[in-house]
């Protein structure tokens, strides 16, 4: 073969020879193939998508996300509570993101003993967190949140 580089079957190419990307090196990056096809996935309900925090100062955070390589959270629902129920006149912000870059998804609950929001249409990947904020909570009191929908996992 003139002109041609050849290559035996199942070797890989010396590193000298990959293309010149047009930016700097540190944007080349060779293509690698994603996880999830080496196991199968599997859509079960979530399960694991309870937190609970104790209020002190009047304020609690709840953080609650996907764990798990390959493992993705379809949210439709989430319910807050806290010990004191209905008597419970804190409130509630709730946000979505990675904790550094969480935003606001919902509108502030004002009666955070207890309440739902729908949140249809979230995808949550392990990084991901839904982060529930009281404010004027009663001190000592329990702030629980749960997560409804389903995750995608792979399977051992």
């Amino acid at each position: 073969m003139r002109g041609k580089l050849w290559w035996p079957r199942g070797m890989a190419r010396p590193a000298g020879t990959l293309p010149t990307p047009v930016a700097s090196s540190a944007t080349w990056r060779i293509p690698s193939t994603p996880v999830e096809l080496y196991r199968p996935l599997l859509k079960v309900p979530i399960t694991d998508g309870v937190g609970q925090a104790v209020v002190a100062g009047g304020t609690a955070t709840v953080t609650i996300g996907p764990q798990g390589l390959g493992t993705r959270w379809y949210p439709v629902k989430v319910d807050i509570a806290t010990t004191s129920g209905a008597a419970d006149t804190s409130t509630l912000q709730l946000f979505l993101g990675t904790t550094a870059l969480a935003n606001l998804i919902a509108s502030t609950s004002y009666s955070a003993g207890g309440d739902s929001f729908g949140l249809a249409g979230s995808v949550m990947d392990p990084g991901d967190y839904l982060i529930g904020v009281w404010s004027g909570a009663n001190n000592g009191d329990t702030a629980t949140m749960r997560i409804t929908g389903h995750r995608v996992a792979m399977v051992a």
